[in-house]
């Protein structure tokens, strides 16, 4: 039911030209005005596959509800885009509290 745009910014360690680590800090502004900002992290293992772990670290709104939530993503990259899944198991009753209205 949610879109967005997402702005990041990002952390790379490299050993040659091979990527050793990934962390990334993002905000997504929601298309109903609110906020999230999310750490996404890769490994070298993980990172051809275009999967790692995030966490929520913060949200407006109905979104506040979310901080601390960990979660699995997978980006894919088209063009100038990239696009991202996430994944998260949230406790019980939150889901119906963030859902679009």
């Amino acid at each position: 039911g949610n879109y967005g745009i997402i702005e990041c910014n990002s952390l790379t360690e490299k050993k040659k030209d091979d990527l050793v680590f990934l962390k990334v800090i993002c905000e997504m502004s929601i298309n109903d005005g609110n906020k999230i900002w999310t750490i996404l992290e890769r490994n070298s293992e993980s990172y051809n596959a275009g999967i790692g772990k995030s966490i929520i670290i913060d949200g407006t709104g109905k979104f506040k509800k979310l901080k601390g939530i960990s979660c699995i993503y997978a980006v894919t990259k088209y063009q100038n885009s990239s696009f991202v899944k996430e994944k998260c198991k949230l406790p019980s009753g939150l889901l119906a509290d963030i859902k679009p209205d």
